[in-house]
């Protein structure tokens, strides 16, 4: 009698899914996404390297000047800064993973009293497909065709909004703090990586009995890049001159 060698079926991303010797055991279910997460954990640990070297360099981010002005109903500031988005994020987006630029703007007043805070996202990325850097804030959204026309952008920073005039006692001095925080791998990236690697290990575990070790390395490898991606304090920081409203130039709308 001639034996048949049983038949390998493989689903959609490429796995075998039935019909298996033990000389040829199979791959586990989520093997082809389990290697895009270690390519991707892979950037994060080049981003995360090039992130030390680069914390001391000569030339890193910036701010300048802080120039306050009204824009509506709001006091608002214009952030002039030098060397954004910086060599850690230059080479994160150039990857193709999101990054962030934090802006913490804080208001206060001749007494040195803290009267009001924001803080503002921009998130910094690099469209694969497109081939355009894109930098968006809320639902604004700007496209840059190259790199300089990015940090040309990211110099001069209009229209941040600090807090609304109406809270604001009418007399008074008034000064703005300023200072920016990078981050090379964005906070909603690194949610976003953290589903997956969830994902993968709920995958992992249906049927294979290492898909839980797979899922601890996964998670212990990602908390650490995410711990060493910490800024523990803005990385610059920068004051407005003291100022009054009645001085202020209105921004036209």
């Amino acid at each position: 009698m001639q034996l048949r060698r049983p038949i390998e079926r493989r689903d959609p991303r490429g796995c075998a899914s039935a019909g298996t010797s033990a000389r040829h055991p199979l791959p586990s279910a989520g093997c082809v996404s389990r290697k895009t997460v270690f390519i991707h954990l892979s950037l994060l640990l080049l981003i995360l390297h090039a992130s030390h070297a680069f914390a001391g360099e000569e030339g890193a981010p910036r701010i300048t000047e802080v120039e306050p002005g009204l824009q509506g109903d709001l006091l608002a500031c214009s952030l002039t800064s030098e060397g954004l988005p910086g060599k850690r994020i230059s080479l994160s987006i150039q990857s193709g993973l999101a990054s962030a630029i934090e802006i913490f703007l804080v208001l206060i007043n001749d007494e040195e009293h803290v009267l009001a805070e924001n803080r503002i996202s921009l998130r910094v990325a690099f469209d694969l497909w497109e081939e355009i850097y894109l930098a968006s804030r809320g639902e604004e959204e700007w496209r840059f065709s190259e790199p300089s026309d990015l940090r040309d952008f990211l110099a001069d920073l209009e229209g941040l909004p600090v807090a609304p005039v109406s809270t604001l006692p009418p007399e008074g001095r008034f000064r703005i703090n300023a200072g920016v925080r990078l981050h090379p791998v964005a906070p909603t990236e690194k949610r976003r990586l953290g589903d997956v690697v969830a994902g993968e290990a709920r995958s992992g575990s249906r049927g294979n009995s290492d898909g839980q070790e797979v899922s601890v390395n996964l998670g212990s490898l990602i908390r650490f890049i995410y711990k060493g991606n910490r800024s523990p304090s803005p990385e610059s920081e920068a004051r407005s001159r003291w100022f009054r409203l009645e001085e202020l130039n209105r921004a036209p709308d």
